[in-house]
């Protein structure tokens, strides 16, 4: 029947008949309880019943997406937003129900209450699925019946409930992936954890604190990451992970021992941390190494010398090669065009921050196929001034900033760059009022970089293949100075950027970069 502007008035009569009509030979209170207590349930089955009809019909498209979609759209959601997922509709709670792999991972956001029982319904709608146990682990009864099927245990500390896990390693053949951050003793020392030798075999990732090396190799182990304290023994590392991808070592010293040899051919990642922030001489330490893995990237904070992973680069690679220093020479990074990386940090090493000479000069061996050089123009200079010969050197780019310009008096020797053909000038951290002046940047531009070229610079050809300027306003520059520039080169280029593109250093925060072929 349709319902009018009062749909009380019109429902109570009819529902009051009803009851009349159902109760006419009732005896007891409780007959009459029972029968309400039926017709609540009818109404709600009904009401369910008709809302599930209208929205299959006419509500989003969400309703009417096959089972498998909304099942993949679930896992996007958070375990927590899923358990909301199945108060939607009732179709959505038997979709969300029937795929395990949804409740397959315990992750809370908080040690809050009644985690126990959170835990305890993963678990349940879970089925048999591998499990994963993120952050905390409330309670070791909740997965003492789902050992078998525990496939990943991240915990913030070692708890008491850990132990418990340790002490039933035999029963988690699935376990794969482990990672605990352990306790420390009264002298600062970790606690080093000895991998149970059941899980040796299956593990593929390990993070722990301190480790006891176990005698078997782990003959699946893809990542590791480790603390090197003093009782630790690495130098047969290479030969326990053979099939390492990523490795992460901490609290390295100098009188650390070291893993020693060429490293697993699979090994593309490796990050070295030194102990307390000091400097390590990694000199003896990867005397030894050889890494080959296409595309390998490594990182290390500090160490105290740059030439190590010089040697080590070029022992392991004979293709293009890229390298950049930081402004003031804390910071290295070799690259190849294949993708390999190499991140050195020197800050706060022995190397002397604003040294240029001393960064470079050892690497002068392996400089002789140098194709292209970025540098700032504080090093200019010294680059000159160390006269290497550098034949394969085509490119040249010098960034110009906050420092004063180079001048005459400070170049002494002479760049042997046969094949010289490109210049490249970046201005940055200069507004328009400091171009307008023109009065020290104009200058340099048209009689210093001229004599610096002539004079301090022995290349093949007289001219230049190709002279480029960058930086805000340039088109400001003054016709002399531009004619000046132009008597150096076949190909006169400006590019001209704003102020704040340049305000930030964006894009010369590399400082230093060479290109060429290893020998």
């Amino acid at each position: 029947m349709p319902l009018s502007l009062n749909p009380q008035a019109q429902v109570g009569p009819f529902v009051t008949q009803l009851l009349q009509r159902a109760l006419s030979d009732v005896h007891s209170a409780t007959e009459v309880d029972d029968f309400a207590a039926i017709l609540q349930t009818a109404v709600r089955v009904a009401v369910a019943n008709f809302a599930n009809a209208w929205n299959r019909d006419h509500s989003a498209i969400t309703i009417r997406l096959p089972p498998e979609v909304l099942s993949k759209c679930f896992a996007w959601l958070e375990p927590t937003e899923r358990v909301k997922a199945t108060h939607i509709s009732r179709a959505w709670r038997a979709i969300a129900l029937s795929e395990p792999t949804l409740w397959a991972l315990f992750k809370p956001r908080n040690q809050a209450l009644h985690l126990s029982e959170y835990l305890t319904t993963l678990l349940a709608r879970s089925g048999d699925v591998p499990f994963d146990l993120m952050w905390y682990l409330p309670s070791f009864d909740c997965i003492s019946q789902h050992l078998h099927r525990i496939r990943s245990i991240v915990l913030q500390s070692d708890t008491d409930e850990f132990e418990k896990i340790l002490e039933s390693s035999d029963s988690m053949a699935s376990l794969r992936h482990l990672s605990v951050a352990h306790s420390y003793d009264p002298h600062g020392l970790a606690r080093r954890f000895k991998v149970p030798q059941r899980w040796v075999p299956n593990l593929s990732s390990l993070a722990v604190t301190a480790l006891v090396l176990p005698r078997h190799p782990f003959s699946d182990l893809r990542f590791l990451s480790f603390a090197l304290d003093p009782q630790t023994d690495a130098r047969d590392l290479w030969r326990i992970v053979p099939r390492l991808e990523i490795l992460t070592v901490r609290e390295i010293s100098s009188d650390s021992l070291f893993p020693e040899g060429p490293a697993p051919g699979s090994l593309r990642s490796i990050i070295l941390n030194a102990a307390h922030w000091y400097p390590v001489d990694y000199s003896a330490l990867i005397a030894s190494w050889r890494l080959s893995a296409p595309g390998h990237q490594l990182q290390v904070q500090p160490s105290r010398t740059l030439q190590p992973f010089v040697e080590l680069f070029t022992r392991s690679h004979n293709d293009l090669w890229e390298m950049s220093v930081g402004l003031v020479l804390d910071s290295v990074s070799l690259t190849t065009q294949t993708g390999v990386s190499y991140d050195v940090l020197l800050r706060n090493s022995e190397l002397a921050v604003d040294d240029f000479t001393t960064a470079i000069v050892p690497l002068a061996p392996f400089l002789s196929r140098l194709s292209s050089l970025n540098i700032y123009g504080r090093h200019m200079a010294a680059l000159v001034d160390m006269s290497l010969n550098l034949p394969a050197l085509a490119e040249l780019t010098v960034t110009l900033g906050d420092d004063p310009l180079p001048r005459l008096h400070d170049f002494h020797g002479v760049l042997a760059v046969s094949k010289f053909s490109r210049l490249h000038l970046a201005f940055y951290s200069l507004n328009k009022d400091e171009w307008n002046a023109m009065d020290v940047v104009a200058a340099w531009l048209g009689d210093v970089l001229p004599a610096i070229m002539r004079t301090y610079v022995s290349r093949a050809a007289a001219l230049l293949e190709e002279l480029a300027i960058s930086g805000p306003d340039v088109s400001l520059l003054p016709a002399p100075v531009v004619a000046a520039l132009k008597s150096l080169t076949l190909q006169y280029i400006t590019h001209d950027v704003s102020p704040h593109q340049y305000g930030t250093n964006d894009g010369f925060e590399a400082g230093i970069t060479l290109r060429g072929d290893t020998d």
